[in-house]
């Protein structure tokens, strides 16, 4: 069970798929990006891993209603945001911004199921995009990687 397990994912329609398409047409962007952590050796030595890619989908709009709608529908990342990016300071006159964002697996599973309805052609490129890239990549080797690291956290652990 994961983290969203809590939530039941409502059946969508046809109507549905277009209706989200529509939104991801307009207000959607989508992406494949090395995936980079910042982390620290016990010396105090700072380390950035640059191994591996990850795969995006967010929708931002000031329209709270569709952002609920798509959390609702495929969970991911719901956060609100008081000032447009790139801006400094929040003036009085601009509304709150909704941003719904999904990465991985979740982002493929989204972009498989609305590719078929999106009409933007640039839209379709970066939908494209995201779901041959995590079907060519090796996520094996991820999956091996942390059994190992879970085996040996195991082992450290009944030593204690």
């Amino acid at each position: 069970m994961g983290r969203d397990s809590y939530m039941q994912t409502p059946i969508l329609t046809e109507g549905d798929l277009l209706y989200i398409a529509g939104l991801f047409d307009g207000e959607g962007t989508g992406g494949v990006y090395k995936a980079r952590s910042k982390y620290f050796l016990k010396n105090g030595e700072e380390r950035i891993s640059t191994g591996g890619q990850t795969y995006r989908i967010a929708i931002g709009m000031t329209d709270v209603d569709p952002i609920r709608f798509l959390h609702l529908c495929f969970g991911g990342s719901f956060s609100m945001r008081l000032y447009p990016l790139g801006k400094a300071k929040h003036k009085a006159c601009h509304k709150p911004m909704y941003d719904w964002s999904l990465s991985n697996r979740k982002a493929r599973d989204f972009a498989s199921a609305i590719l078929p309805y999106v009409k933007n052609l640039s839209k379709v490129a970066q939908l494209e995009k995201v779901v041959n890239a995590y079907d060519l990549y090796d996520h094996n080797r991820v999956a091996i990687r942390s059994e190992h690291t879970r085996r040996s956290w195991i082992t450290r652990r009944s030593m204690q």
